[in-house]
């Protein structure tokens, strides 16, 4: 069963653009990185409830995670993080799109918001599904650009063949 409430990466939330990554200012994995993610101003903020919030961000910051979603008033039903020890093991792995591409997969929902396009791109291949990438504010959608590009072809060979098809229906 498709759901309309979408996905999205918690990146979206946050105020402040740092990188095309849209990494945090400060992510030194302790006590500076708490501090940003306990007072960062939010981005954008949700008009409806998120089924599911999907982060790299590590486990261990479920709880000050959850009071800056709580303290913004941000609905959502499920909050998926990364179950790993520390930075070093995050970037070592490196595998954010794929991670979130999966959780993607799995669900019943028909769109994720993503900040990163690289991250988008990689969504979207591996579910299959259409993301919406705010760094570029474009839908990634690899099916449907298979589409456009078959009712280009389609319409280029129309234009083409057009000519021809008038000059023998006009001969009769």
């Amino acid at each position: 069963m498709e759901h309309f409430s979408p996905f999205a990466d918690i990146a979206n939330l946050y105020g402040h653009r740092w990188s095309a990554l849209l990494r945090s200012p400060v992510d030194d994995d302790g006590a500076q990185y708490t501090e940003y993610i306990q007072n960062a101003i939010p981005l954008y903020i949700p008009s409806v409830e998120i089924d599911t919030l999907v982060t790299c961000r590590l486990e261990k910051y479920r709880s000050i995670t959850e009071e800056w979603l709580h303290k913004y008033n941000v609905k959502y039903k499920r909050l998926v993080m990364l179950n790993l020890a520390s930075k070093a093991e995050r970037i070592a792995w490196g595998n954010h799109g794929k991670f979130k591409g999966e959780v993607y997969k799995k669900s019943g929902n028909i769109l994720f918001i993503e900040s990163s396009l690289s991250q988008a791109l990689q969504i979207s291949e591996i579910s299959n599904k259409p993301v919406f990438c705010t760094e570029t504010f474009e839908m990634i959608n690899k099916h449907a650009a298979i589409k456009k590009k078959e009712y280009e072809f389609v319409n280029l060979i129309k234009s083409i063949l057009r000519p021809f098809y008038h000059a023998i229906f006009r001969s009769r």
